[in-house]
């Protein structure tokens, strides 16, 4: 993620206090040495699902239907009723729709 400086790029790990990513632009994603890099917070999103796919398939399918925002199911076994749905794998869709940039 950015920082306020231009060119400075400041490293924090999901475990971290959420307000600390308010107002600040995602730019990369790191899996242990890995960076890859996205262009917004529904990217991150959608890059850490797969990735978790990839890793606990079983588990993410487990969760569909059973997994909500404070409105809706952002993970969910078909696409209806999400605002942003994207495919994570063969009937397993999530809602990128409460993120804003």
């Amino acid at each position: 993620m950015r920082g306020n400086k231009p060119g400075y790029e400041y490293v924090y790990p999901f475990t971290a206090e959420t307000y600390l990513f308010i107002g600040k632009k995602a730019m990369a994603v790191y899996f242990g040495e890995e960076r890859v890099a996205v262009k917004n917070w529904r990217e991150v999103f959608k890059l850490i699902l797969q990735t978790c796919n990839k890793e606990n398939h079983n588990d993410l399918m487990y969760l569909r239907n059973k997994v909500a925002g404070k409105v809706r199911l952002f993970l969910s076994d078909k696409p209806e009723g999400m605002v942003k749905p994207f495919e994570i794998d063969d009937e397993l869709f999530a809602d990128s729709g409460q993120f804003h940039s």
